[in-house]
Parts: C-alpha cells; structure tokens; sequence
C-alpha cells in the first residue's frame, strides 16, 4: 500500500501542472524506472520517503523488512537498531546495513534494495515567472528546476541556492552546460530554496567566432574572455585587428557609440564591456578589394520566357594580383543568354579608354597573356548582345527593333506604330527570315527575321492611279495649251 501511495503522490505532483511538466523531465519517468536509475548510479542520495526492502536469512528461514527513510534521515531496522543516512548515497548506506546484519548473523546472505524513491519539494523564487514550490526526487538536479521558468532577464551565472540549515551556495549553470563543469549543477534536496538573480552585464558577439551569441559577463570579466572563453575564438576568417564594439547604452542614454579594437591591443583582453553591448569580428574578406561586374547577368530568380533582359550589378572582392579569368570562374553560371562575351570591356579609375576583354575566349581557351590583373574599382561590363527584327512596308514607323523571344510578329507590328490602314487591310504581313525564306505568320519571330506590311488596300492603289491619270492629263493639257499659243 505504501508503494502505490508513493506512485500516486508521484503522479499528482506531475500532472499538476503544464509548467511543471515542461520543467521537470525526470518527474515524468515511471515510478519503476526511477528505481531502477537510483539503484545504477553510484551516487544517488538517500532520501526522505525512499522505500528499502532488507532480506536475510536464519536458520528459521528468510525474513524481509520494509524500511522507509524518515524525515531526519533515519532508518528504522527493527532488531537491529537504527542508523542515520545523512549525506549518505544509497551505495554506501547498502554496505552499512548489509555490514550491520552480517554481523549479526554470519552467513545470512543479507540483500538491501530499494522499492520506491521518495519526493520532496524545493522553493523557486527570484526572476521567474512565479515563485512556487516544485516537486522533485534524489536525482533532480539545479537545471532540471530551473528549466521552462526563467525569464529573458534570468541569470543562469551565479543561482543561490540556499539549503534547510540556511547554508549559502552559489552555481553557475551556464559553466555547466557549455563547459561541463558538473559540480556546478547539483542535485537539489529537501527544503532548498532556490533564487535566481536579474541578469546585471549581457552582451553579444557576432560575426567570425565559433560561438557567436549573447552572454551574460560575471564581475571581472571583460573582451578577452567573452571571445577566448565563452565565443570560443576567432575563426580562421576573422579579421581581429578590426574588431568593432557598439554600445547601445551608455550613462542610462540612448548611445550608438563605436569603438574599433585590434586583439593585439594592450586595451583587447580588459576591455570592459557594458550591459547590451555589440560586439562584431569581421570576415577577412571584407576589408577586400572590389571590382564590379555589371550588364547581361542573372544574378536573381530566374527568368521566365516573357521576362524583359535588365542589367544587374554584382560586387567581387579579390586578393592582390588575382586576374580576371579566376574571378570568371566564379561568375560562370550568372552570365545571361544574351550576353555578349565577346563584346565584354573593363572601365578603370583613372584610365580614359576602356579595355576590351573577350570573356568567352578566357573561359573556353584560356592564354595567360590575354589575361588582365584585377584592379580595385574596376567596372566588368558585359553588354547584352543585341539581335534586331526589320519592320517595312505599310506601317506608320519603319524600321529595326530589339529582338524580344517568344514574341509574334504582332508585337512588332504594335512597336513600329501599328499598320496605316489606308495602304494595307487586315494587318496582312509577309515574314522572310535571314535567309530570305517566307515563314509561316503562326511562326515566333526570330533575330534578323523581316516582317513586310503588304499594301494591300484596293482604294489606295485607285487612289494612286488616279493621281497619276490626273497628273498626266494636266500634263496633256498644258503642253497642248502651249503649242496653241506658240502658233
């Protein structure tokens, strides 16, 4: 009977509620699996309400005894006295009692085991989300009360944890979980009170360490040791000689201050930092120079068919004396369709002329002469290769216009101002393409292809006709006109 109690006593506590679930993972493991947990580690504590069960043999048979440990650590072993197991571990207190009925009766054979693991409570106060009482057991450590009931203005760095005999403990979480240091993560016992101070100094780092994130300092601590110890160091792409350090507050006012450190500084490794500050480990790479390839790129999502080409821009940061053909390595799949590599040049600060560059024999047939040593600012710029359809014949803006894919002659048609519907009905066209073949009007427009808007309306060419009957009869009249009065 005193089992089950214990097991629903456990499970009342642990379904009282949700904060205490997210809280206390060890709570919600099975009764038999605590014992079996408490039994296999070597230093679980004996605690108040654990269940023992001591077996023995006499030569009247064998003989078993429940004990059940009290408040005050004490065990009550019927013939055989008592025993306190205070600030003892199951393991040694099992070696006490067995010792104890061995002696009492050599050869006995004594067995002491647990039954059932006891609970307790401890106190959570301080900057939390409420202050309670949290149901915990001999293996429930510091973390597992803490957990799920912070704040964000919770400080893991220096927890009190203050006992029954109000003795004073202090722990630091954060050394417990990111650099192993178990003794900083207890296991609480009964009557603990346990108070979580306000974060004091908080500040972040970003940018080429190992670690970056926001940490809380403890007293003392300063730049050095937020990188060295908690960021866990400048990565090999770090930039230390630019280490920028915002301050957000500064005297209880807004600040937006900067500070700019190298770590070979003899300030770097004592640099006091204040609460919220911003602490920033460039990438090499940034302070790199840059050259800018513009014009016939794809750099974005990409296109669809009826996308209009557009110029981008694209910023490369190169090492001294690296040439353009490594830097086109890189940018190989961002050319577009309609780029003309061939046509490519390079603008320089300080130079009037541009200088041509044939992309496409760098990439395909690469000759180091032809290569060109990157300069800083250079303008790479790729034009975009320009195809053109020839628009004639009855329509109000002849002329060549920009090839567009996927486009029907009617948008040609529309781009030379339309067909004058005095010279041609119906927008009757005849399509030859760059080899002077008719194509189909069902057809997409090709580069270089011509579209002819045929003059087809009857009335103009009367219209023409008559002009010329008309032109040539004045013409009649007048000669005859001039022969009669020359007589």
């Amino acid at each position: 009977m005193l089992i089950i109690s214990v097991i629903r006593l456990f499970a009342q506590n642990a379904d009282s509620s949700d904060d205490q679930k997210n809280g206390q993972t060890d709570l919600i493991n099975s009764a038999e699996d605590r014992v079996i947990l408490a039994s296999a580690v070597k230093d679980y504590p004996v605690t108040p309400g654990d269940v023992y069960k001591l077996s023995y043999m006499t030569a009247s048979g064998i003989h078993s005894l429940e004990i059940t440990v009290q408040s005050d650590y004490t065990l009550n072993l019927s013939v055989f006295g008592s025993l306190s197991a205070l600030g003892q571990t199951y393991q040694e207190l099992r070696v006490d009692v067995e010792k104890k009925v061995q002696r009492s009766y050599p050869g006995s054979k004594p067995s002491f085991i647990i039954q059932a693991t006891g609970i307790f409570q401890v106190y959570l106060k301080g900057e939390v989300g409420r202050a309670e009482y949290i149901t915990c057991w001999g293996l429930s450590r510091l973390s597992d009360v803490v957990a799920g009931r912070t704040t964000a203005y919770s400080s893991l760095r220096d927890l009190d944890v203050v006992a029954e005999d109000t003795t004073l403990r202090t722990y630091d979480l954060f050394s417990a979980s990111h650099f192993g240091e178990k003794q900083q993560d207890p296991y609480v016992r009964p009557g603990d009170t346990i108070i979580i101070k306000r974060v004091q100094r908080q500040v972040r780092v970003y940018g080429e360490v190992f670690r970056p994130g926001t940490y809380q300092l403890l007293e003392g601590e300063g730049l050095g040791e937020l990188i060295s110890r908690y960021a866990g160091g400048f990565t090999g792409l770090s930039d230390s000689s630019r280490i920028r350090i915002i301050r957000i507050i500064s005297d209880d006012k807004q600040s937006g201050e900067a500070y700019y450190l190298n770590s070979s500084d003899s300030l770097f490794k004592d640099f006091v930092l204040h609460d919220l500050d911003e602490v920033y480990i460039p990438n090499k790479k940034d302070s790199l120079p840059v050259v800018y390839f513009e014009g016939a790129l794809e750099l974005e999502q990409e296109k669809t068919a009826t996308d209009q080409a557009r110029s981008q821009k694209y910023t490369y940061r190169f090492v001294e004396g690296q040439k353009l053909a490594s830097a086109l390595e890189e940018l190989y799949d961002s050319f577009s369709p309609e780029a003309d590599l061939q046509g490519a040049y390079i603008i320089r600060l300080e130079q009037k002329e541009p200088i041509p560059v044939n992309i496409e024999e760098l990439i395909h047939n690469y000759a180091e002469e032809k290569d060109i040593t990157l300069m800083p600012y250079d303008r790479v710029v790729i034009p975009f290769r320009q195809y053109y359809v020839t628009v004639s014949g009855a329509v109000f803006k002849p002329g060549h216009y920009p090839y567009m894919p996927n486009r029907s002659y009617k948008y040609y048609l529309r781009l030379a101002g339309g067909t004058d519907p005095q010279k041609n009905v119906g927008e009757a066209v005849t399509i030859t393409d760059l080899n002077d073949v008719v194509q189909s009007t069902a057809r997409v427009i090709q580069p270089d292809d011509t579209i002819y808007a045929e003059y087809n309306n009857a009335l103009y060419h009367a219209n023409q006709w008559a002009v010329l009957i008309g032109t040539a009869v004045s013409v009649t009249a007048l000669v005859l006109t001039i022969i009669q009065l020359s007589n």
